[in-house]
């Protein structure tokens, strides 16, 4: 797959970013990895998350951290991150089987024209012990609520025999 640029940018701009961009063929020509990992924004804007995407391309990170390191590496090798690089996001999920938990990870940089960057980070875990077995405190809670019921039904019927108690005496009282 070979990547291009559409012509969403002014003419003078494309110029500019194509006479400094490299095409990964013609630096390595086998790197199958690092093409069939580029896919490219197909529409004008597309909503990736909270960013919109005029124009450029998404790398997909996939594999083990040494993998992402490496492949960073050889993207600002091979001149991808440059000085017209306006965004860059990484997300991952990460497993910790010790206490079945889930985090997903999405970390931003964006680059803005004043030449200030803007880092946002984002932690999402997501714990899986509710589903297997319910925690101890629904478990109590469930129980709390029966003895209120329980409570409540009796002291109903208290108040009931009681009040029947009373028309009764009232009824005896006035013949």
């Amino acid at each position: 797959m070979k990547p291009k640029r559409t012509n969403i940018l002014g003419n003078k701009e494309q110029k500019e970013l194509q006479k400094n961009f490299k095409r990964v063929e013609s630096i390595e020509p086998n790197s199958t990895r690092l093409d069939s990992a580029f896919s490219r924004v197909a529409s004008i804007c597309r909503v990736l998350d909270s960013f919109s995407v005029f124009d450029g391309y998404i790398y997909e990170f996939r594999g083990s951290l040494s993998n992402l390191r490496n492949n960073l590496s050889e993207l600002h090798r091979l001149g991808w991150t440059d000085q017209q690089t306006r965004h860059i996001q990484i997300q991952m999920s990460l497993y910790n089987p010790n206490v079945q938990l889930f985090t997903f990870v999405t970390l931003q940089n964006e680059f803005l024209s004043t030449g200030s960057i803007h880092f946002q980070s984002r932690f999402e875990p997501i714990h899986f012990y509710g589903i297997r077995k319910r925690p101890e405190w629904e478990l109590q809670e469930e129980k709390d609520k029966k003895m209120r019921s329980e409570y409540l039904d009796t002291m109903d019927a208290l108040l009931l025999r009681t009040k029947q108690l009373m028309y009764f005496n009232q009824r005896t009282a006035k013949s």
